[in-house]
């Protein structure tokens, strides 16, 4: 009994100081991943399982999220052909902010054309 008695002491002792160290580590926070695919739908959640269907909403999502965004937003482009039907500009404040910067990216190296 006593031998179990130390032998759990000693883990709840490895335990604290695990937290405490821990705690002092710097934890990057990710505000947000949306995902937009050629066979999406605007009206879905962005998600991987319901990405979004056009960059537009996309960007529009994004800039919703920017005002409380508290680590990066990373917009992944899934395979496919977008077709725009009017220009997408991007400006500055697009670039979202040093504790939250936004990056657009193909997905795991799909092949992405955006024509228009």
């Amino acid at each position: 009994m006593i031998k179990m008695l130390k032998k759990y002491l000693g883990f709840l002792y490895i335990a604290a100081i695990s937290v405490f160290v821990f705690s002092f580590l710097p934890i990057e926070a990710v505000a947000a991943d949306l995902y937009v695919a050629a066979d999406g739908d605007d009206n879905n959640a962005g998600t991987k399982q319901s990405p979004l269907r056009t960059l537009v909403k996309a960007q529009a999502q994004v800039r919703t999220l920017l005002p409380d965004a508290s680590g990066p937003i990373n917009v992944w482009v899934r395979g496919g052909t977008y077709y725009l039907s009017s220009p997408l500009t991007f400006g500055p404040s697009d670039s979202g902010t040093q504790a939250a910067p936004v990056t657009y990216s193909g997905y795991n190296g799909e092949k992405v054309v955006i024509s228009g």
